[in-house]
């Protein structure tokens, strides 16, 4: 019965501490499958909201999208968070100064869309910007999108700044775009338009070091309570 109670406890209080983290914010993203405790990874996703491309600075799209994701998470006052950590986004777009492989930085990590679907094996050139992508990143945060929709990239396949078509560039034949549904280069380059017009935009995560889900750690819990319980009855027996 002492151990019954004792293993109680210590399930109770992991279940407490698992469920604190739950509530740390109104949408989590759970560990992709096949990755194995210590991977790093990223998430990626295509923004609900729509917005123009006349701005030519990067920040004003690194905030369009982590705008979004907060309003995806139920609005201002909640995070997306992954084992406790909130997610920052970046754009996957180009400005003239700034390209988008800069902007999102190379890690060598795989990205996932956040149902857990891998989209690339890699953020480098010879994965997310080698022109084709395992899956096509047509899902917000929270569900798929089924349609096709133009995406503000301003951004060549090869994640560099797509020159005079950039966004905010001010051309008269307008930035370059991307299609969500697509995984060959068009997810990021295809035909330029007006940069007027309002468009989605994609945004990707910060690297992201994989960790148990909360049964896991639960059952990790139940074991060292065990592990502890049977040093103690030995010990009692000596």
């Amino acid at each position: 019965m002492k151990f019954l109670n004792y293993l109680r406890t210590v399930i109770v209080c992991g279940l407490c501490f698992c469920s604190s983290i739950e509530a740390r914010a109104d949408l989590n993203i759970g560990t992709p499958s096949g990755l194995s405790i210590g991977d790093q990874f990223r998430i990626v996703f295509l923004t609900q909201s729509v917005t123009n491309a006349n701005s030519g600075d990067i920040g004003y799209y690194n905030t369009f999208v982590n705008n979004d994701a907060v309003n995806q998470a139920g609005g201002i006052g909640n995070n997306v968070i992954y084992a406790g950590t909130v997610l920052t986004w970046s754009a996957i777009a180009s400005t003239y100064d700034t390209s988008a492989i800069a902007n999102i930085g190379s890690f060598g990590v795989p990205v996932y869309l956040a149902s857990g679907t891998i989209v690339s094996p890699s953020d480098t050139q010879t994965g997310l910007w080698s022109g084709s992508l395992q899956a096509p990143i047509n899902e917000f945060l929270t569900a798929p999108f089924f349609f096709d929709t133009s995406v503000w990239t301003g951004t060549l396949p090869n994640g560099s700044s797509a020159g005079s078509f950039t966004l905010g560039s001010g051309s008269e034949f307008g930035s370059i775009p991307g299609l969500s549904n697509k995984s060959d280069q068009e997810w990021v380059e295809t035909g330029a338009t007006p940069s007027s017009f309002n468009s989605n935009m994609y945004g990707i995560s910060q690297v992201l070091t994989a960790v148990p889900e909360p049964s896991t750690s639960v059952m990790v819990l139940a074991g060292i309570a065990f592990g502890g319980y049977m040093v103690w009855r030995q010990r009692k027996r000596g």
